[in-house]
């Protein structure tokens, strides 16, 4: 759907509507691949895990670091 690499699943949540996933993807790659540009998407399934929508979120290149909250 969007004829790119899928590089990691970040979360899959389920809500009264459906599913909602964040994913990353590459949008470029690059040499060195800690140059790769990824970016990060929002999608929402509905219960049959049929795609209602997506969007971009954040832009990143691999080699940045961020900060993540693990829940319990």
């Amino acid at each position: 759907m969007l004829n790119k690499r899928l590089d990691s699943i970040i979360s899959l949540n389920k809500d009264p509507e459906g599913w909602m996933a964040e994913v990353e993807v590459l949008e470029r790659k690059s040499v060195p691949d800690t140059q790769d540009i990824l970016g990060r998407y929002e999608m929402k399934f509905d219960p049959d895990g049929d795609l209602l929508g997506y969007k971009r979120i954040m832009l990143r290149r691999r080699s940045d670091m961020e900060m993540v909250e693990e829940e319990v």
